[in-house]
């Protein structure tokens, strides 16, 4: 008996080494067994298998089915609704900058200020710069809008960017109808929320290069994305944001709506214009190509002409009047110190060249502008103007340069501005990004005239800025700038009436902004 029970309990012990343990949950890879649930002896599992009824399994999985064929249906009825419906995107920039002027010459000095302040035209000043909401979107795939607004105004708000576009289209690929900046120039193209410089050169908006205007363009870019081109018919009336408008339906005999300085009538011949841009990288290094901050290595060349219609308005028949052209130093808050007072002119041709250089921190930059005015008579006069900078990132960011549009886009720092506390009580923190600048420019009203002596009026002259810049970007969104201006100008002033030339007027410049975008 004995030795019967030593035999049957050997023969348990070699049977329960060859069974898994009943709860463990995983498959016996030994024996190839199934999963069981955890907790749940073999014997129980199969006999639940034993018992399964074949047609509630059935009915299970065609449940399943029919639930996950609901769900597809329903994204896919979701997805087609919205296309049915224009996306809404709502964006917006906040500038806010100060400017202090000093070391103003006796000839600066002399120059007539505003109304109230003396003979000082140079007054320091603090105020916001751009005040912007943006709407946004898109509809149908192939279909874009973009609404803005700027509010920083004392009467009534300013149209920005309003225009509706098209993509994918045949040839022209790219199609736009609204009120938006003309293919014209490198520094114009440029948003105003990623300038190096808190503003563009002398020789842009409001001297030769143009501002938006009402128009239709058509644009695009080659296959290897190495050139663009853009060409666009525009109702011309530089200097204007808001949308201008022509054939006003004025009451016999009532006055007649607002005209530009110098002009006495409006007929209906609206001032148009062709302008045309196009670009080309040489070298674009793809190695470097990242998402985020775009090539560290590019050369960018291109090309603008503007032909520009003046007629419309006309001064008591002596003939078409140009709007007038003024150039500012290179701060929003310095005044106008060169002028045309009111230009006759029947049209104009605009010619720019630009360049682009980028070499990982280091950018260069630099165009150079013609604007050949024709007037009544069949005199010529021309106008020029050219700038030159580069820049440096002390943290080793580059500037990121937009392939589709042919500009420079948003800076992105490596590391984020912050400053935290750690759980070891150590600070940790993050500078953000750090960019130096300096900028040449140069503006000439005076080689372009036929005789010095008799058609120099007062407010002609020439003029030359330099400016010393640095940028802190906080974060992709936020960022602080200062520069320093140096300005030397030469121009024509009124002396008892009669307009004399007093060269060398200087005024230095010290301002800073707060930029933040969303």
């Amino acid at each position: 008996m004995l030795a019967v029970a030593i035999g049957c309990g050997l023969c348990a012990a070699a049977q329960a080494q060859d069974v898994p343990p009943y709860n463990a949950g995983y498959a016996d890879s030994a024996h190839g067994g199934p999963v069981l649930p955890d907790n749940q002896p073999p014997a129980a599992n199969a006999s639940m298998a034993a018992n399964a009824d074949p047609a509630d399994l059935a009915q299970r999985v065609a449940d399943l089915e029919k639930a996950l064929k609901k769900m597809d249906d329903k994204a896919k009825a979701d997805k087609e609704a919205a296309l049915n419906k224009p996306t809404f995107n709502v964006g917006g920039l906040i500038q806010f900058e100060t400017a202090m002027f000093g070391n103003k010459n006796a000839a600066t000095l002399a120059l007539p200020g505003p109304p109230g302040s003396g003979s000082d035209p140079f007054i320091n000043a603090t105020g916001p710069r751009r005040l912007r909401l943006q709407v946004t979107g898109d509809m149908w795939y192939n279909t874009e809008y973009k609404l803005e607004v700027d509010f920083n105004t004392t009467s009534r708000p300013t149209f920005k960017d309003t225009y509706f576009q098209i993509k994918e289209l045949p040839w022209v690929q790219n199609a736009r109808v609204g009120h938006f900046k003309e293919p014209f120039g490198l520094e114009q193209i440029n948003s105003d929320r990623h300038t190096t410089f808190m503003e563009r050169s002398m020789c842009d908006e409001g001297f030769i290069v143009p501002a938006r205007n009402v128009g239709i363009m058509v644009f695009g870019q080659s296959e290897n994305e190495k050139a663009t081109f853009a060409v666009g018919c525009f109702l011309n009336q530089p200097g204007v944001e808001n949308p201008p408008l022509f054939g006003y339906n004025v009451i016999p005999g009532a006055a007649a709506p607002q005209l530009p300085a110098g002009a006495a009538t409006l007929d209906d011949h609206s001032q148009t214009a062709g302008t045309m841009r196009g670009t080309w990288t040489p070298w674009f290094d793809e190695a470097t190509a990242g998402e985020l901050n775009g090539s560290r290595g590019l050369w960018h060349v291109g090309g603008a002409y503007s032909y520009r219609s003046d007629t419309g308005y006309r001064a008591n028949g002596n003939g078409v009047i140009a709007t007038n052209y003024q150039v500012k130093p290179e701060a929003f808050l310095a005044p106008v110190i060169l002028n045309t007072s009111s230009l006759p002119a029947i049209d104009n041709q605009l010619v720019g060249l630009e360049t682009a250089f980028v070499y990982g921190s280091f950018s260069a930059q630099s165009e150079v502008f013609a604007d050949y005015i024709h007037q009544p008579g069949g005199t010529e006069v021309t106008f020029t103007g050219a700038y030159g900078y580069f820049s440096y990132f002390l943290t080793g960011e580059n500037r990121f340069y937009n392939r589709k549009t042919a500009c420079f886009d948003r800076v992105r720092p490596f590391t984020n501005f912050f400053r935290v506390r750690t759980c070891d009580g150590d600070v940790a923190s993050g500078w953000g990004a750090w960019e130096v600048g300096y900028r040449i420019t140069y503006v000439d009203m005076l080689d372009g005239l036929p005789n010095a002596t008799t058609a120099a009026t007062v407010g002609l002259g020439r003029a030359t800025d330099h400016t010393l810049g640095v940028n802190w970007y906080l974060n992709p969104c936020t960022k602080v700038m200062a520069n320093y201006i140096f300005t030397d100008f030469d121009r024509y002033d009124s002396i008892g009436g009669v307009p004399t030339f007093v060269p060398n007027h200087t005024v230095n410049t010290f301002e800073m902004r707060a930029q933040f975008e969303f």
